[in-house]
């Protein structure tokens, strides 16, 4: 820079000019506090609309073949591969003692994982990201719902035309009643 202020070369002015652009950014721009938001995945599980955490879904894949599994509840549908992995696969609404989910072309697994384990939940329709700010989310005790999702409810979310229940898909991957696949009248007929 010159004695007088000015710059000696074009980048010396352009370097100025970026300093002076930058100090009126941050004078002019509100600092604007960042969000609690949630963010959720909605889905429709046969005729209920649900929520589940977006960091609890690995990937939302498309319905293909499974490999059907013998001897086992009929909400297990089969093994199915992605990307090398080998999971099974349940009908959300089939496990939830609900009537089973039709196949059709807006069916969708959501493939859960938890602890290295995989498995893939289907559900009738994706119907997409939600952000829900911090003061539309209710927490559990505030509910009255159908009891089939009390062990794997965590809140739900309301507005002025619904009330949406969010659910844990790793807490339905880890209940019990998950875990016991076996269809006992096959097993008892399979001994005789």
């Amino acid at each position: 820079m010159s004695t007088d202020g000015t710059p000696d070369s074009p980048y010396q002015l352009l370097a100025a000019t970026e300093k002076a652009v930058r100090a009126q950014l941050r004078t002019r721009l509100p600092q604007t506090p960042i969000q609690d938001d949630w963010l959720g995945l909605a889905f429709l599980s046969g005729e209920q609309t649900l929520l589940t955490p977006l960091n609890e879904v690995l990937i939302i894949l498309p319905v293909t073949t499974f490999a059907y599994i013998p001897g086992v509840k009929n909400w297990l549908l089969g093994l199915a591969t992605y990307r090398d992995d080998i999971f099974p696969v349940s009908d959300l609404a089939g496990f939830l003692g609900q009537k089973m989910s039709p196949f059709t072309k807006h069916t969708r697994l959501l493939v859960i994982e938890n602890q290295g384990e995989k498995v893939g939940l289907l559900v009738t329709r994706v119907i997409g990201l939600q952000r829900l700010s911090k003061e539309r989310r209710q927490y559990k005790h505030q509910i009255t719902l159908d009891s089939i999702y009390e062990p794997f409810l965590m809140g739900y979310w309301e507005d002025a035309t619904m009330t949406l229940p969010i659910i844990s898909c790793q807490a339905i991957m880890n209940h019990p009643k998950f875990r016991d696949v076996l269809a006992k009248t096959e097993v008892m007929n399979d001994l005789h």
